[in-house]
């Protein structure tokens, strides 16, 4: 295990008993995502706020001004404060995910990545979040990327399980039993 993922996972717990109802949760997750979305489009000040030889204090005031001036709310300022000057901003992106895996978990909810042969209209993601939903007995948020690369079909991958529909997955299979025999 990395260290910086168990260093996440504690950031992410904290988040949570401080967002304590479900609607503060999901307000929290998508403020912190949309504050890890100004750093990727600012690179600058991404830059400096990783700078190692910057002071804490600094770089807490300054992710407190950009939280403030993004309109974030009381309670994310607060944590990326905290964040910011304990010099863990560069594990930022793993405090998200730890985060979502958190509140996905605490709503009884799966986050299928889903790599499709070709982009998926409205109808196609349904089903497939609906046929995914049953597998799981839960309900599913699809995140779904274009992967031309599997000639037909999809891949799901929900936590360690992953689910093979494409034709490449399918030939693989198949080239396999053909060598064994």
């Amino acid at each position: 295990m990395r260290r910086g993922a168990a260093v996440a996972r504690r950031y992410a717990k904290a988040l949570m008993v401080l967002a304590a109802e479900p609607a503060r949760r999901e307000a929290a997750a998508a403020e912190l995502e949309a504050f890890a979305r100004l750093l990727d489009d600012q690179q600058d000040l991404a830059a400096l706020l990783l700078r190692p030889w910057v002071k804490g204090s600094e770089k807490q005031r300054v992710v407190r001004a950009v939280a403030e001036g993004a309109g974030l709310s009381p309670l994310l300022r607060d944590f990326l404060s905290v964040v910011a000057r304990a010099g863990r901003l560069e594990i930022l992106p793993e405090i998200l995910e730890a985060y979502r895996q958190q509140v996905d978990r605490a709503a009884g909810r799966a986050r299928a990545r889903v790599r499709a042969a070709r982009p998926l209209d409205e109808a196609e993601r349904e089903r497939l979040r609906e046929y995914l939903a049953g597998r799981l007995g839960k309900d599913v948020v699809l995140e779904v990327a274009e992967d031309p690369g599997l000639l037909g079909g999809f891949v799901a991958e929900i936590d360690s399980l992953i689910l093979d529909g494409s034709l490449k997955g399918q030939l693989d299979a198949l080239r396999g039993q053909l060598i064994r025999g």
